[in-house]
């Protein structure tokens, strides 16, 4: 390596002093700290693709699971106690809750907190979250939307440093190092017992009830009030000036303030709903009761401290306990070696819209990938000790040392012994709304295969994480598919490619509202039509010619109309067979089980109303739920 100003640097590395130049640098200095910057930017900028790829993944693997119903979930203990004979184990989440509410509305006048129906459907969620993962052990923590906020920048710099890519990853403790390796939940509760408030205990511990309406005549001890509540904190440029000077980043605070101003500031409280396996339950999680007091449970006897004994004793009988199980809660000892690997499920009590969410962590992650280059070109010093649970040092760092040293890089950036250079390349242009290249690409890969499944080769040790084609999401899908259209012909190749893509396409122009364009894309794929005075048909014959059949067009119409519950694209299209005399498309017993389980009872109910036909069985479940 060479020389920095007069200093010889002994070995090669990102963090040796890039960017403390001297006025008097030579013209060889500079071009090593530009070469390095690009060597920085590379490569966190080619981690974060990676990270976006297995999210993406990771997404469609999650859309796929299907719902389960929550009538047995944990939080029945809760219910069956506080409800008394009215509890039915049989009652769904939405009863569930509804009568909960009912039966303490007196309580919540008095509180300072007012529920929302909108609150009310979270709360349903949080019950169906917990039929979901009915293996593990439910945790809620509520706080305020600024902590939740600097807990989402430190998650965001965790998730890059250390390449964490799962979509639901949330740290509650930035860094690693101040859990003791002789601390344990026993000694956290034997030192700080009846003093949860104390920066000792804050540091690396949480209170958490174990339902979501536990403690709930206690308001300030409830997981529900501090959520709904969303008690002031001290501002978020506050909260993290702490973190970033430990990390020796050198940025205003306020332009995180900023991205709370614009996307959150008005977002309500946040809750945690945190799963634990079970087999790590006592050593993360004991008793307790309000400011954070030792609370267990006794029985001939013999006292049950650990929290497993607790949680059994008392789901066998809620309403003999009825009286601790109001009292109960969790204290969490936040040991990174089980929480890291936690599934933590994030509400806010006035939820984003995708949209909205997408900018907001766009924004954060935009923010602090600039801190994370900046940082690690500036300065030798890095916190490793920081970063415990990763053996002391980021997996970024250990991926920077590497490519600095191999020095294998093509003119594209990308390293030339990366067997999926071509699907880290097809990333970047779709992430930079770089459509011409893309589909020059496509033009010029007669080898591309959207079917290829992809791993990521330069983490090693995370498996295969997904289908070439599902990088094709959203408007870029559509923007492809239409700019093809004038190559097929000419290559043969792309036939199959915008098979690949053309589902989504055709979603988009659902999303946009633009039928049209979608029966279009539907006549496109199946190369049929037919005669008819209709404008919309007259415009799709104008563009295809008149050799086939619209009823195809239509039947795939409703489908995914209903598979995608669009009320209004289903009446379009249905109006469109009384006004051209054509038969009702039939509708598959599959189409109509799945919009069952995900409870498209609105749009399935129409389908019945306009004559569809359906089998009589599920004719009768749709009937007696729309009832």
């Amino acid at each position: 390596m060479a020389a920095i100003g007069s200093q010889i640097l002994p070995t090669k590395g990102p963090f040796q002093g890039v960017a403390e130049h001297s006025s008097k640098a030579t013209q060889p200095d500079q071009e090593i700290a530009t070469e390095k910057r690009k060597l920085l930017r590379y490569a966190v900028d080619r981690t974060n693709m990676h990270i976006e790829l297995k999210q993406r993944a990771e997404r469609v693997e999650r859309a796929k699971v299907v719902p389960v119903s929550p009538t047995k979930v944990q939080s029945d203990i809760h219910f069956k106690a506080m409800m008394g004979p009215e509890y039915n184990s049989n009652l769904t989440a939405e009863e569930k809750v509804a009568l909960f509410f009912e039966k303490h509305e007196i309580l919540f006048k008095e509180s300072d907190v007012t529920v929302t129906k909108a609150q009310q459907r979270i709360f349903c969620e949080m019950l169906q979250q917990e039929a979901l993962h009915s293996k593990s052990v439910a945790f809620y923590h509520g706080t305020s939307n600024v902590v939740g906020f600097a807990n989402d920048v430190a998650s965001e710099f965790r998730r890059q440093l250390e390449l964490h890519s799962t979509v639901d990853y949330q740290a509650l403790r930035p860094f690693d190092d101040i859990f003791s390796d002789n601390m344990t939940i026993s000694r956290l509760m034997d030192i700080y017992a009846g003093n949860d408030l104390s920066r000792g205990f804050q540091a690396c511990g949480i209170s958490t009830n174990i339902f979501p309406f536990g403690s709930h005549t206690q308001r300030y001890e409830a997981t529900y009030h501090y959520f709904l509540a969303n008690f002031t904190q001290e501002p978020p440029q506050k909260l993290l000036h702490d973190f970033l000077k430990r990390l020796r980043i050198d940025i205003d605070p306020k332009a995180f303030q900023a991205i709370y101003d614009q996307y959150i500031c008005d977002s309500g409280g946040v809750c945690y709903q945190i799963f634990i396996d079970p087999e790590h339950i006592d050593h993360v999680a004991a008793p307790a009761r309000e400011n954070g007091g030792k609370n267990s449970l006794r029985k001939d006897g013999a006292r049950l401290g650990e929290f497993s004994k607790v949680l059994q004793e008392i789901k066998e009988d809620p309403q003999k306990n009825a009286e601790y199980i109001q009292t109960v809660q969790a204290r969490l000892y936040l040991d990174p070696t089980i929480l890291q690997h936690a599934h933590i499920k994030t509400y806010r009590a006035k939820p984003l819209t995708p949209e909205q969410h997408h900018r907001y962590m766009t924004a954060i992650r935009e923010l602090v990938e600039r801190c994370v280059i900046d940082r690690l070109e500036r300065s030798i010093y890095f916190p490793m000790k920081a970063f415990k649970g990763t053996s002391g040092r980021p997996r970024l760092v250990k991926q920077l040392q590497m490519l600095d040293e191999s020095g294998n890089f093509n003119e594209y950036g990308l390293m030339t012994e990366d067997p999926d250079d071509w699907v880290v390349k097809i990333a970047r242009l779709i992430e930079g709304d770089r459509t011409d290249d893309l589909v020059q690409l496509m033009i010029d890969t007669p080898t591309l295969d959207l079917r290829k499944t992809y791993d990521d080769a330069g983490l090693p040790g995370i498996p295969e994480i997904g289908v070439v084609s599902e990088l094709y999401k959203g408007p870029i899908a559509l923007a492809v598919y239409r700019a093809l259209q004038g190559y097929r012909s000419k290559h043969r190749h792309l036939e199959e490619a915008c098979q690949h893509i053309q589902e989504e396409a055709l979603m988009q122009c659902v999303r946009l509202g633009d039928i049209e364009e979608a029966v279009r894309l539907f006549a496109l794929e199946h190369h049929k039509d037919t005669t008819s005075t209709d404008p919309t048909i007259i415009k799709i014959k104008e563009l295809l010619g008149e050799n086939a059949r619209i009823e195809i067009i239509i039947a795939h119409a409703a489908v995914i109309a209903i598979e995608h519950n669009q009320s209004k694209m289903l009446v379009w299209f249905l109006k469109k067979c009384e006004a051209l005399g054509l038969e009702k498309p039939y509708i598959g017993k599959e189409t109509i089980a799945q919009a069952i389980e995900k409870e498209h009872f609105d749009i399935l109910k129409l389908a019945l109303d306009h004559g569809l036909s359906i089998e009589p069985k599920q004719s009768a479940v749709i009937n007696e739920r729309t009832q």
